[in-house]
């Protein structure tokens, strides 16, 4: 198993070692599990699993599924073949015909936020593996 995830505040711990932590919690032996805590961002990640990975290896790619197609292109561009694997699916509830349904909210903004940002995540692929 491999988990990756740094951080760029000093002082606050990589997200790889917490994903470790809760894998062992879960069951997996600590020698199983691969961890790459430094990369920060989804391209540095991508160059990291490549390197850590014996050539040709398929593996799983597990993100939430709005990352999931910026995530696929990123691990692509490094020449990984990944399997994607998605997770925390963000699902509709029934159609709710209340004032509230219509009315704007930090919810909604969220969403929106997301939406934009993995857009211009995807935008940005080439500058992100420029030179590599």
């Amino acid at each position: 198993m491999v988990v990756s995830g740094g951080s760029r505040r000093t002082g606050v711990k990589p997200v790889a070692q917490g994903y470790a932590q809760a894998a062992q919690a879960l069951g997996v032996p600590a020698e199983r599990i691969v961890v790459l805590d430094t990369p920060t961002d989804t391209a540095q990640e991508a160059y990291a699993v490549r390197d850590a990975l014996a050539d040709g290896e398929r593996f799983f790619l597990v993100t939430s599924a709005s990352r999931m197609r910026h995530a696929v292109r990123h691990f692509e561009r490094a020449g990984l073949q990944p399997i994607p694997a998605p997770t925390g699916f963000k699902t509709g509830s029934a159609r709710v015909r209340t004032l509230a349904y219509w009315l704007p909210s930090a919810g909604n903004l969220r969403k929106t936020e997301r939406v934009v940002h993995e857009t211009l995540g995807l935008w940005a692929l080439d500058w992100d593996h420029r030179g590599r």
